[in-house]
């Protein structure tokens, strides 16, 4: 990581600036903050700004110099915006950088914003639904979330419910979800939400109202449901998926939302340098938990706990061979436990996403503690639907070995600690319906089971 400079102690302290997404922003970066300072056994000052920001001052115990980071909250394009202007040293986005944004990042001279030097993902979050706990309701699309919230739709009749009006709540803008509930679901559908809509100040108190109305529904970020009941979010196809921190580690969930940390190829302070490589540890992963966020830490599931998924795929198992397919999977994993660790490609591109190359580092680590040490780690490739089954078989066979090949050649002593071995599914047990691109890129993927090895 690049290294600029830094006032002494005797001096006055730097001024960080970091901008951009307001969740992020006063949500969570000044509990990492606080974490942070906790490593030096140094003190933390954190004031609001005239600006309404915060200004985070670092002090004391084994600080080589006294710092001030200085948060702006505002929006992601902003804080790009922001940091391509130079007004700030790091970007915080709830969204990737948009094409629009690297491309002038590369005529200013400043990096590609998309490559590993200059984006870090630092946390994952997710949009759910909720409606009261006695709602015969347990699941809804996301088309008919967006008509619902527009107005469109009225009675929960028209969506398989009783018959009663349906009342929104929704929150303010810089209260709770709604921007990430504008990205991905309202602005897709070409809709805004109906101005009747009861608004309120957080996710918090939207759970609160829907809960103690038969007839609400609302929707707050993953950590907000309170005492309401989330829904599951049903594909046209059929296919459903339960909103829970496994599901949008494993990027399942289709409403989950990847948080983005972004600096230019210039100089940073070395205090932002070990700030950055900080976000790495366990401790800032427990961090971003207890901030209401998911973490990238990797975390494990049962074969009972994956049990909505394998119903799904035997529903989409629709001639006799995959069904035959199917259940040999299930009986290769009966005894095994997935890791979050899923691994995906760059659009139109055989190379894996910028995420995938950091999940490598963390389940290298993983499979290093000991914790699985003489048993079998099966790396499962999957495809979509798209083009002939048995060349999508060979492709998924050929990516879960690629994996391993990437991993093992970055840690070589992996292979004398558990048994890798790659199996390639092709299209069998999508996870989310092929008709649409989204849920294509879903089903793209390579899982990680580990189970015990049988000599």
């Amino acid at each position: 990581m690049r290294r600029g400079g830094l006032s002494g102690r005797d001096g006055p302290a730097a001024q960080i600036v970091i901008a951009g997404d307001r969740t992020m922003s006063l949500g969570m970066v000044p509990d990492l903050m606080r974490a942070f300072s906790s490593t030096f056994s140094a003190e933390t000052r954190t004031v609001k700004t005239v600006d309404n920001g915060l200004m985070v001052e670092l002090s004391g115990g084994s600080l080589p110099d006294q710092a001030s980071f200085k948060i702006g909250p505002s929006t992601s394009a902003d804080g790009i915006a922001t940091l391509l202007d130079g007004g700030a040293e790091v970007a915080l986005s709830d969204r990737r950088a948009l094409t629009r944004e690297v491309r002038a990042a590369g005529e200013l001279d400043l990096g590609d914003l998309q490559s590993r030097t200059q984006e870090q993902i630092i946390a994952l979050d997710g949009l759910v639904f909720v409606t009261h706990p006695r709602n015969p309701i347990r699941a809804v699309s996301q088309g008919d979330a967006a008509v619902i919230f527009a107005g469109l739709i009225t009675n929960w009749s028209e969506v398989g419910g009783s018959n009663a009006p349906i009342n929104l709540y929704v929150s303010t803008a810089d209260g709770g979800a709604t921007e990430m509930f504008q990205a991905l679901v309202m602005r897709p559908a070409g809709l805004t939400i109906q101005q009747n809509a009861k608004v309120l100040g957080s996710d918090r108190l939207v759970a609160e109202a829907v809960a103690a109305d038969p007839n609400g529904i609302g929707y707050t970020r993953f950590s907000g449901t309170g005492a309401a009941r989330p829904l599951a979010i049903r594909g046209d196809c059929g296919i459903q998926t339960q909103p829970s921190d496994f599901a949008i580690k494993t990027e399942e969930y289709p409403l989950t939302r990847l948080l983005y940390m972004y600096l230019t190829n210039k100089d940073i302070s070395p205090i932002t340098n070990q700030l950055i490589t900080f976000l790495g540890t366990d401790l800032a992963q427990a961090t971003v938990t207890s901030s209401g966020f998911i973490d990238q830490s990797i975390s494990s599931a049962s074969i009972d706990q994956q049990g909505l998924r394998l119903a799904s795929a035997m529903m989409m198992a629709s001639d006799a061979d995959a069904q035959r397919e199917l259940r040999e999977m299930m009986d290769s994993l009966l005894s095994a436990e997935r890791l979050s660790a899923t691994f995906r490609y760059q659009t139109g591109t055989p190379d894996l996403n910028a995420r995938a190359q950091a999940d490598l580092d963390r389940l290298a680590a993983a499979l290093s503690s000991g914790r699985f040490e003489g048993k079998e780690v099966l790396f499962l490739g999957f495809t979509d639907s798209i083009g002939d089954a048995e060349l999508n078989r060979q492709l998924s066979q050929q990516r879960a070995e690629e994996v391993i090949e990437i991993l093992v050649t970055a840690y070589p002593d992996l292979a004398n600690k558990v048994r890798l071995t790659a199996v390639g599914y092709g299209e069998l047990s999508p996870l989310a319906c092929n008709e649409l691109d989204g849920g294509r890129a879903i089903n793209r993927r390579i899982e990680v089971w580990v189970r015990d090895y049988v000599r």
